[in-house]
């Protein structure tokens, strides 16, 4: 027996049926939003309910993300591994992942570089200022501006 909060009864009626019921669905995916309680948590957990009953679940799945979880990646790999998604897509994903992340690391190593041509250039620079003038700005506590 499926419990209905008060003011949910029309939103799961349109949930069964333009997207449970029809051949054709009118969604594949669903985005509940609203602010913060009003239900949404409750609304989920009724569809994910639904979706469980002997006569959805053969062809109903369901996965959920957050909208904190923007990244598309991220998306993309919480929805293969809660509806278990395995093979090509998964080995692609895994892939792109593993490539994303070398990039990254990439980028980090030349992010350093640089950083540490900086610092090269700004002590040979230090080098050429005479010690007289160093222990000027050391012992004021000069700041440049």
């Amino acid at each position: 027996m499926l419990c209905l909060s008060v003011g949910r009864t029309e939103e799961i009626q349109f949930f069964k049926q333009n997207i449970l019921e029809p051949e054709s669905p009118s969604h594949n995916i669903v985005s509940i939003y609203g602010p913060a309680g009003v239900g949404k948590s409750t609304l989920l957990s009724q569809i994910i309910a639904i979706t469980q009953d002997p006569h959805y679940n053969s062809y109903c799945s369901t996965a959920i993300v957050d909208k904190r979880d923007a990244d598309p990646l991220l998306i993309m790999d919480k929805f293969a591994t809660q509806l278990q998604i395995k093979g090509k897509f998964r080995k692609l994903l895994d892939r792109y992942t593993e490539l994303l992340q070398k990039q990254k690391s990439e980028q980090e190593d030349a992010n350093y570089k640089i950083l540490q041509k900086g610092v090269d250039i700004a002590s040979s620079i230090i080098k050429d200022v005479p010690a007289p003038i160093l222990n000027t700005f050391a012992s004021k506590g000069t700041e440049f501006q």
